[in-house]
């Protein structure tokens, strides 16, 4: 692993209470040769009736739509050699496979079977969550992923156990990722899912289905394609010290919560191709002139079969009372803006996202976050994917990637 770690001031005049903001940035690499990560992707696919509506694009239906993304992406995990298990659901569920492993032309049969879904009937997602879940618990593949694709809400029925089956997706290592279409679904419901899984969840609401084989392709080659290194990271704080905030960027912005004790521990099953970063807000408490340390932190990975750590120590140097402040990293100091303006989208909070999103130089998203106005509501199909592409957004600028303004191919912020 390469580690950078970056700090929004190295010194400030001495106060009751100071804050500083920590970026730190990981990425693959070194791994005894491995190339490719081995995964395992449960597939959870919603074939109630709404699913026969028009998706908006040519004269395709939403079931229609999601055939086509789910057959793209399963040519995807084909060419990396991963295992799928696939189950559509609506009153019943309907098993396509189990635990199938897709060789060289392996992802024929399963496309078949996705191809013949007919849709009716309601959303009893636990019918399919459940076995999808047993099927993946093995921990016999680097990279675990429970996938829900879904246009409504759950039956009432199926809320709580739900609830209940991504909390232990999450006891068992294992991601869930949701992508979602339309504006009749549960957002905040379904992005509590993903919050009970493992880290490396992803929440995504799709304007259009057919997009969904675009953003699936990313995510797979960018998690298959990483060199299959796992990561333990902790973070203790100072004497003195209290952690305020840590966000976890990818694939997609997250608060991660620390212990009892104040401390961070988190396990990443994969750092992916793309990296990884944490922002952490630190509040130092009555600290006379000198130096002192923010946290304690050790980073843990294997490298082929050799253990590998890295120590983290980051200090910040107290001035006298009223010296002069230095000017803050500019490249933390724009991850913490769009963090803070990502947060601000999602909670509605449109005047100040666009006043964040302004400061941090991306005009494109206060724009669009102008035109919507200020209440960003719940129901409208441009901000369900504007919430999207806030929490996409703080990776970009944290990693180093290009305009966030400008979506990938597909809609990935």
């Amino acid at each position: 692993m390469d580690v950078e770690l970056s700090q929004s001031h190295k010194a400030l005049p001495a106060s009751a209470a100071l804050e500083v903001a920590v970026l730190l940035k990981v990425t693959p690499g070194g791994a005894g040769g491995a190339t490719t990560t081995s995964v395992h992707a449960g597939w959870c696919l919603d074939t109630s009736g709404s699913m026969a509506a028009q998706s908006g694009v040519s004269t395709l239906s939403k079931l229609d739509a999601l055939k086509a993304a789910t057959q793209a992406a399963l040519g995807v995990l084909e060419r990396h050699g991963a295992m799928v298990t696939v189950s559509a659901f609506s009153d019943r569920e309907q098993a396509l496979c189990r635990r199938e492993p897709l060789g060289a032309g392996g992802s024929r049969a399963v496309c078949g079977a996705v191809e013949a879904l007919q849709c009716g009937g309601g959303t009893e997602a636990r019918l399919a969550l459940a076995p999808v879940l047993d099927a993946l618990k093995p921990a016999d593949h680097a990279a675990r992923r429970l996938i829900l694709v879904t246009d409504g809400q759950f039956n009432n029925s199926s809320i709580k156990p739900g609830r209940t089956l991504a909390r232990a997706a999450g006891e068992a290592g294992i991601a869930v990722w949701a992508f979602a279409t339309g504006v009749t679904y549960d957002e905040p419901y379904l992005r509590e899912l993903v919050g009970l899984g493992a880290a490396g969840g992803l929440f995504h609401h799709i304007q259009s289905l057919t997009a969904l084989g675009h953003v699936l392709e990313e995510e797979f080659n960018a998690l298959a394609g990483s060199a299959g290194q796992a990561l333990d990271v902790t973070l203790h704080p100072a004497n003195g010290v209290t952690l305020l905030e840590v966000l976890r960027l990818v694939p997609t912005q997250v608060v991660v919560a620390t212990g009892a004790d104040g401390a961070l521990r988190e396990h990443l099953d994969v750092v992916d191709a793309r990296g990884q970063a944490w922002v952490v807000r630190v509040r130092l408490d009555g600290k006379g002139a000198g130096q002192h340390a923010l946290f304690h932190g050790t980073l843990r990975w294997r490298e082929g079969e050799q253990p590998r750590s890295h120590t983290l120590e980051p200090v910040l140097e107290v001035l006298p009372p009223g010296a002069a402040v230095g000017a803050p990293n500019a490249a933390v100091a724009s991850t913490v803006l769009m963090a803070h303006a990502a947060q601000a989208t999602v909670m509605g909070n449109a005047a100040l996202a666009t006043h964040l999103y302004a400061a941090a130089g991306q005009t494109d998203l206060a724009q669009k976050l102008q035109a919507l106005g200020t209440a960003l509501p719940q129901g409208s199909d441009v901000a369900r994917a504007l919430r999207t592409q806030a929490l996409g957004s703080t990776r970009l600028v944290a990693l180093g990637s290009a305009n966030v303004g400008n979506p990938v191919k597909g809609g990935t912020p």
